[in-house]
Protein backbone atom coordinates (compact mmCIF):
# COMPACT_ATOMS: atom_id res chain seq x y z
CA UNK A 1 0.00 0.00 0.00
CA UNK A 2 1.42 3.39 -0.86
CA UNK A 3 0.82 6.64 0.99
CA UNK A 4 -1.04 7.89 -2.09
CA UNK A 5 -3.71 5.27 -1.38
CA UNK A 6 -4.54 6.87 1.95
CA UNK A 7 -3.90 10.60 1.66
CA UNK A 8 -6.27 11.37 4.53
CA UNK A 9 -4.20 9.29 6.95
CA UNK A 10 -1.00 10.85 5.59
CA UNK A 11 -2.45 14.32 6.24
CA UNK A 12 -3.52 13.26 9.75
CA UNK A 13 0.01 12.20 10.66
CA UNK A 14 1.67 15.22 9.05
CA UNK A 15 -0.70 17.63 10.83
CA UNK A 16 0.07 16.07 14.19
CA UNK A 17 3.80 16.09 13.50
CA UNK A 18 3.51 19.82 12.72
CA UNK A 19 1.79 20.27 16.08
CA UNK A 20 4.58 18.47 17.93
CA UNK A 21 7.22 20.93 16.72
CA UNK A 22 5.24 23.96 17.86
CA UNK A 23 6.13 26.04 20.87
CA UNK A 24 2.58 25.66 22.15
CA UNK A 25 2.92 21.86 22.26
CA UNK A 26 6.12 22.21 24.28
CA UNK A 27 4.39 24.55 26.73
CA UNK A 28 1.44 22.18 27.03
CA UNK A 29 3.72 19.26 27.87
CA UNK A 30 5.58 21.35 30.45
CA UNK A 31 2.31 22.33 32.11
CA UNK A 32 1.03 18.77 32.22
CA UNK A 33 4.36 17.46 33.50
CA UNK A 34 4.16 19.94 36.36
CA UNK A 35 0.54 19.02 37.06
CA UNK A 36 1.44 15.33 37.05
CA UNK A 37 4.05 15.89 39.74
CA UNK A 38 1.60 17.62 42.07
CA UNK A 39 -1.20 15.12 41.44
CA UNK A 40 1.11 12.20 42.29
CA UNK A 41 1.32 13.45 45.89
CA UNK A 42 -1.34 11.09 47.23
CA UNK A 43 -0.72 12.21 50.79
CA UNK A 44 -2.94 15.18 49.94
CA UNK A 45 -5.94 12.94 49.18
CA UNK A 46 -8.92 13.57 51.43
CA UNK A 47 -10.62 10.23 50.82
CA UNK A 48 -10.84 7.28 48.43
CA UNK A 49 -12.92 9.29 45.92
CA UNK A 50 -10.15 11.87 45.72
CA UNK A 51 -7.58 9.10 45.26
CA UNK A 52 -9.52 7.59 42.35
CA UNK A 53 -10.05 11.03 40.86
CA UNK A 54 -6.31 11.63 40.92
CA UNK A 55 -5.73 8.21 39.40
CA UNK A 56 -8.00 9.21 36.50
CA UNK A 57 -6.20 12.51 36.08
CA UNK A 58 -2.84 10.71 35.98
CA UNK A 59 -4.16 8.30 33.36
CA UNK A 60 -5.23 11.16 31.08
CA UNK A 61 -2.00 13.09 31.63
CA UNK A 62 0.05 9.95 30.97
CA UNK A 63 -1.77 9.38 27.70
CA UNK A 64 -1.18 12.98 26.66
CA UNK A 65 2.52 12.86 27.55
CA UNK A 66 2.93 9.62 25.56
CA UNK A 67 0.82 10.82 22.60
CA UNK A 68 3.69 12.26 20.57
CA UNK A 69 5.75 9.07 20.79
CA UNK A 70 2.71 6.96 19.97
CA UNK A 71 1.89 9.01 16.87
CA UNK A 72 5.50 8.99 15.69
CA UNK A 73 5.66 5.21 16.05
CA UNK A 74 2.34 4.80 14.22
CA UNK A 75 3.52 7.09 11.44
CA UNK A 76 6.72 5.11 11.08
CA UNK A 77 4.68 1.92 10.81
CA UNK A 78 2.44 3.62 8.25
CA UNK A 79 5.44 4.62 6.14
CA UNK A 80 6.99 1.16 6.40
CA UNK A 81 3.70 -0.48 5.39
CA UNK A 82 3.35 1.99 2.54
CA UNK A 83 6.74 1.16 1.10
CA UNK A 84 5.97 -2.55 0.78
Amino acid sequence: MSTEQDPELQKYFESLLDTFISEGWRFLLEDFTGAEESIRDIMQCKDDKDLYYRKGQLDVIGRLLAFETSIKNSYEDFLNDSSV
